[in-house]
């Protein structure tokens, strides 16, 4: 992968984007596609003292990911080795399916990009990120024990440069994220497998929190658990095929029949 700089003569304005190389077999030479397109060179001006060499940097840090995620690995072993009977060292693989289906999504280079964009933080955001996802899939429960397990699975042992307080901060991080990072999953989904929109389901549901006083969110309602504590609603929307396409979050006091022309509209507005 390689930056591209596009100027157009017109608009005398100089596009950014992420590149990379492959071969065609069937026309028998080599082709670019677009990995990313980044915008155009005056609008990061004011946030980067060089935003040329910061891009090229960001592509040296995806090429490197990429090296390290097809290198290849010699495991070594003498025959007459045996493991202590109280070692405890199995660790799970089969988790790299998820990991594969995380890169298909596109979100390294999605969230390596924006933390050099728009966040302080100097952690590895997208290897925090997968690891709460392989979490909640595999073995649900809190950010802690995801991180205190993370040695369960190979990545984040060489990957281990964060701490339980960056998987907290990152959270805030992510919020902000969220209508970019379902937009970017949905636009992966139709682009990779193909996504069918006439016909789409909506479901709302909720969810209760163990505290007495409200908040903005989080606020009494009709719980679908005839629980008296407060509730935050979500709206999903999903596919024909029960693929998610979008959710919407709103205060667990508001009625669902309000809230579902809104989300429909926004839904169609995306």
């Amino acid at each position: 992968m390689y930056l591209k700089k596009s100027f157009n003569k017109k608009t005398g304005k100089t596009q950014l984007s992420i590149v990379e190389g492959y071969r065609d077999k069937e026309r028998g030479h080599t082709r670019t596609k677009t990995v990313q397109k980044l915008g155009f060179l005056h609008e990061y001006e004011t946030t980067y003292e060089d935003p040329i060499a910061h891009f090229q940097g960001v592509v040296e840090e995806m090429n490197r990911q990429a090296e390290l995620e097809s290198a290849e690995y010699v495991i070594t072993a003498r025959k007459d080795q045996r493991l202590d009977s109280a070692t405890m060292r199995r660790m799970n693989y089969g988790y790299i399916v998820v990991v594969n289906l995380f890169h298909e999504l596109g979100l390294p280079a999605f969230l390596h990009n924006r933390r050099q964009r728009e966040s302080k933080l100097e952690c590895n955001t997208s290897s925090i990120m997968k690891l709460l996802i392989i979490s909640r899939i595999l073995d649900p429960g809190s950010k802690k024990r995801a991180f205190d397990e993370r040695g369960k699975y190979f990545d984040f042992e060489s990957e281990g440069a964060f701490n339980l307080v960056d998987v907290y901060r990152s959270l805030s991080h992510f919020a902000k994220l969220e209508k970019d990072i379902q937009l970017l999953i949905h636009n992966r989904i139709t682009k990779n497998y193909g996504r069918k929109l006439d016909l789409i389901y909506y479901d709302v549901t909720n969810y209760y929190f163990e505290i007495d006083m409200e908040d903005g969110l989080r606020k009494k309602g009709v719980s679908k658990e005839h629980r008296k504590n407060p509730i935050v609603q979500m709206g999903l929307a999903s596919d024909a095929e029960g693929l998610r396409i979008s959710y919407v979050l709103f205060a667990g006091n508001e009625a669902d029949s309000l809230r579902l022309r809104p989300a429909v509209f926004e839904l169609r507005n995306r």
